[in-house]
């Protein structure tokens, strides 16, 4: 029994691991490249038939960038807590 709760913490640690690389290179792509961030945002959200487009470009921008160095600094912590063995942190311990 305790080898399968290995197992699923094992895993849990990974997908974690894994949603942080995604979510550091996501928030990298937007500070980066604001632009493109956004313009995938909007080829996502037609696919569900919506047509989204910024009010104020020049602050739109500027939010991108700001929310994205969050969101690749989540990511980071995300990835140093999983991978430095601080999973105490997200209580999976």
């Amino acid at each position: 029994m305790g080898g399968r709760i290995t197992d699923v913490v094992q895993a849990l640690r990974f997908g974690i691991a894994l949603l942080g690389i995604v979510a550091l290179l996501v928030g990298s792509l937007s500070v980066v490249a604001p632009r493109r961030s956004i313009a995938l945002y909007q080829w996502i959200m037609a696919r569900f038939n919506w047509r989204v487009s910024p009010i104020d470009e020049a602050r739109e921008i500027r939010n991108t960038r700001l929310l994205g160095a969050v969101l690749a600094l989540l990511g980071v912590m995300l990835w140093w807590c999983v991978g430095s063995q601080r999973a105490d942190i997200l209580a999976f311990s």
